[in-house]
């Protein structure tokens, strides 16, 4: 990169929809809009920056009972499409890398048994959603995975 700009706008929520003594569920997001200008060094064009996406989001709904002392999170992280931008290696014109958006769900369950532990499941990726990636003609599909702990926390 020879030279650029990168900007971008975030915004972050925490909204209590039920608060009383006994049920807490709360929804918890951020959306940024990113930006980017930089000059491609190899063709002296203005492009993005590479792998950055346009815009993402995190958000999570989050659901406590006090009486029994459990929790239970639902969470999706969305990231829009990214570029690697494509050039010429040797004189061979290379095309342009395309990461479609991904979508991942995850969640995860809290049975807090003393003020200082908990035992949890933790899920991520849990509908095992891949990566699909295309350069010119060629499509790949990168299996992400599923990843799934039980395990306890203690905190002293």
């Amino acid at each position: 990169v020879d030279s650029g700009k990168v900007y971008g706008i975030d915004f972050d929520a925490h909204i209590k929809l039920i608060q009383t003594e006994k049920n807490r569920l709360t929804v918890n997001s951020n959306l940024s809009l990113l930006g980017s200008e930089v000059r491609d060094a190899t063709t002296n064009e203005m492009r993005r920056l590479n792998e950055q996406p346009g815009w993402l989001t995190n958000s999570s709904l989050d659901y406590f009972n006090y009486n029994l002392k459990l929790q239970f999170s639902l969470g999706v992280n969305y990231t829009d499409k990214r570029y690697i931008a494509g050039g010429t290696d040797e004189g061979t014109v290379v095309n342009t890398l395309i990461y479609d958006p991904y979508m991942q769900w995850d969640a995860r369950v809290k049975y807090f048994f003393k003020p200082w532990g908990n035992f949890y499941l933790n899920a991520t990726n849990i509908f095992n959603e891949p990566y699909c990636i295309s350069q010119g003609d060629v499509t790949e599909t990168e299996t992400v995975g599923r990843d799934i702990r039980l395990g306890i926390s203690l905190t002293f």
